[in-house]
């Protein structure tokens, strides 16, 4: 039910809110905290009543329990009213308001808004290879090189993403969502020959952000679509499996792919690149600060110094200089919030992937897998795309779910 006066607002809203999602990923921030502000104020005026129902409600609750977590252990660390915890609490409060707010908002046609995501996501790849090339370019006229050499760093990692100011972790997730969604697209009908060459150009570009845990989730996921998602011949689906094997062989020779597999074995605690180290991180973590707090953890603000300390005592040299976090958000609530906080992150991530397997969702599994696993070796919800990727996306895909793709449940009967 919509106040007649504002009934106006109704595709407002429903623009808005499509604007929010597909700006996630695109830089400056400042975009997309603007957009949802208005999307919030839209919102109020044109509330719907009809999305607001006993259940839905039941869905935020995990998000509820979330944040008041968080909030006690600020206010049980030191320095609870702090700058930096302002600060904190504006960065977290998105996991209280923005599931709130997508519950009174306009529905939304999920498959016009991520045609639009999807649209972004590959806007962005254009400008990362463009990018690319003439950073190439540049690098080869002033160390009087061929100006047909390719160094594939420029093409690869931290400095393909770099053009879109997004750490390739998060990059991958985006465009992940992105194909996923693609192959689930109308697939009671085949997908035309423009779907597969934005689907492989998008793959492409993941493949080169060199993400080995999206990667390798894309791989399962994507022999998972062709044994039991994609309806064609055999052929066709050896071809496409064949196709696919060549790309990884290739990407495999590619000197940066090779120096990150080195970096997933290898013990080499000067730099900040292998997993080996990210393990040593976690090990200290846990011996010099987990072990010492584990209920209630150490708090969330203005606690580096004990967080280096707990480096420096196992030779970390680098991490405790830069400052660096555990790089594994499931260490990061355990350390910052004890036990508590762990259990309602593992709650948080348990619950929202068990609703996509229950409703069918197919978008939404994929998307709570990707955070699952992101979450092991990033510090997910540091970062605002993160927060906003799990507190927007998430039940931006549920409360808008689509009767295009078969195994989702269309929710609009409730």
């Amino acid at each position: 039910m919509v106040l007649s006066k504002f009934r106006w607002l109704e595709p407002i809203n429903a623009a808005l809110q499509v604007a929010v999602l597909v700006t996630i990923p695109v830089e400056p921030k400042s975009i997309n905290n603007v957009l949802i502000i208005l999307w919030c104020l839209t919102s109020l005026l044109a509330f719907n009543r009809t999305r607001y129902n006993e259940n839905r409600i039941r869905f935020v609750a995990p998000f509820i329990l979330y944040f008041v977590i968080l909030m006690i252990g600020l206010l049980l660390g030191p320095d609870p009213f702090s700058r930096n915890a302002r600060l904190f609490v504006e960065a977290r409060i998105s996991f209280l308001i923005l599931p709130f707010f997508l519950l009174i908002s306009q529905p939304v046609n999920i498959d016009r808004a991520m045609k639009w995501f999807a649209g972004i996501s590959t806007v962005l790849c254009l400008v990362c290879l463009g990018g690319a090339i003439i950073k190439n370019f540049n690098y080869n006229q002033l160390h009087d090189l061929d100006p047909l050499y390719v160094n594939p760093w420029f093409f690869t990692y931290f400095l393909y993403a770099d053009h879109v100011q997004l750490h390739p972790t998060y990059f991958g997730m985006f465009l992940m969502s992105s194909i996923v969604f693609l192959l689930g697209w109308r697939r009671e009908a085949p997908l035309s020959g423009y779907h597969w060459i934005l689907i492989a150009f998008l793959g492409l570009n993941l493949v080169a952000l060199m993400s080995r845990l999206i990667i390798g989730l894309m791989a399962v996921y994507f022999c998972f679509f062709l044994l039991f998602g994609f309806r064609a011949r055999l052929r066709s689906k050896l071809a496409i499996a064949l196709g696919g094997a060549v790309l990884l062989v290739a990407v495999a020779l590619n000197p940066v792919a090779q120096k990150r597999i080195r970096d997933t074995f290898e013990n080499d605690s000067a730099t900040f690149s292998g997993t080996n180290l990210k393990v040593r991180m976690w090990t200290a973590l846990y011996e010099e600060v987990i072990s010492v707090h584990p209920l209630a953890g150490i708090g969330p603000v203005n606690v580096d110094h004990i967080v280096r300390h707990a480096y420096s005592r196992h030779g970390l040299v680098e991490p405790a200089e830069q400052n660096y976090n555990s790089h594994n958000q499931y260490i990061e609530a355990w350390v910052h919030h004890g036990l508590f906080g762990l259990f309602s992150l593992l709650l948080l991530y348990g619950y929202y992937f068990y609703v996509g397997v229950s409703r069918r969702n197919h978008l939404m599994i994929v998307a709570m897998l990707v955070i699952i696993v992101a979450s092991i070796t990033e510090s997910l919800l540091m970062r605002q795309k993160g927060i906003l990727f799990l507190s927007f996306f998430i039940p931006f895909v549920y409360l808008n779910s689509t009767k295009h793709d078969p195994l989702s449940h269309d929710l609009a009967e409730e």
